[in-house]
């Protein structure tokens, strides 16, 4: 059971660090188009 649970949580590690690029990546284009 307990490395079932570990393998859930590096999936939602991966999952939360995916999403956290993406809205960087979201951020920097939004700024890019102001600035432009």
């Amino acid at each position: 059971m307990r490395s079932i649970f570990m393998q859930f949580y590096r999936i939602e590690d991966s999952v939360q660090a995916c999403f956290k690029s993406n809205q960087l990546q979201l951020l920097r284009a939004t700024s890019s188009n102001f600035m432009a």
